[in-house]
């Protein structure tokens, strides 16, 4: 069993854990702005939803987890 780090930075940690044939990733910070494009749509269409502005968090301004 290993355990790498692939991160330098201890406020974003990131770590990689291989055992045997598997290696799962662990605590690896995910850009709100990446996330975004995993939110479910609405199931029905809709023009009130629709006209809404996109959400952009307010405090996430990262370059290095942007991707």
């Amino acid at each position: 069993m290993k355990l790498y780090c692939l991160s330098n930075d201890p406020a974003k940690p990131c770590f990689v854990l291989s055992f045997k044939e598997l290696m799962i990733m662990l605590d690896c910070g995910l850009s709100a702005q990446s996330v975004l494009n995993f939110l479910p749509l609405p199931p029905v269409p809709s023009t009130r939803l629709a006209s809404l502005p996109n959400y952009t968090p307010p405090h996430i301004n990262d370059p290095l987890l942007e991707g």
